[in-house]
């Protein structure tokens, strides 16, 4: 089975539609920094990571991972949109994590698409 930090970089690639060279780069714009945030706050919620282990996934320290998952939050509380995605990306990591599969990367899109059109 993939590690659960590149399930959960996958699941925040394809709902925030940003592709991971992205998430991980040092990039401002606004699409990558919040897809960045949601993979703190899912990394936090979904797995037993620490920040530090989260932030060397990505190349960044534990208390920006921090900073991160808190600015998460926060937005997530007046965006339900933003909120909604957050949700979703957590929803499909439960799922894939639970069928204890290995997965390919288009069976991940399948599940995201699957879910999207049921829910």
């Amino acid at each position: 089975m993939k590690d659960d930090l590149d399930v959960v970089m996958d699941c925040v690639e394809k709902i925030f539609m940003v592709d991971q060279s992205r998430i991980r780069s040092k990039t401002r714009k606004a699409d990558a920094v919040l897809a960045r945030h949601a993979y703190s706050v899912v990394c936090r919620d979904c797995t037993r990571r620490t920040y530090q282990e989260i932030g060397d996934s990505i190349d960044r320290d534990h208390s920006t991972i921090h900073h991160s998952d808190n600015e998460g939050r926060n937005i997530a509380g007046f965006d339900p949109v933003f909120s909604a995605r957050i949700d979703m990306c957590k929803e499909v990591f439960r799922r894939i994590t639970t069928e204890a599969i290995e997965e390919s990367e288009s069976d991940i899109v399948k599940k995201v698409l699957e879910y999207l059109k049921n829910n």
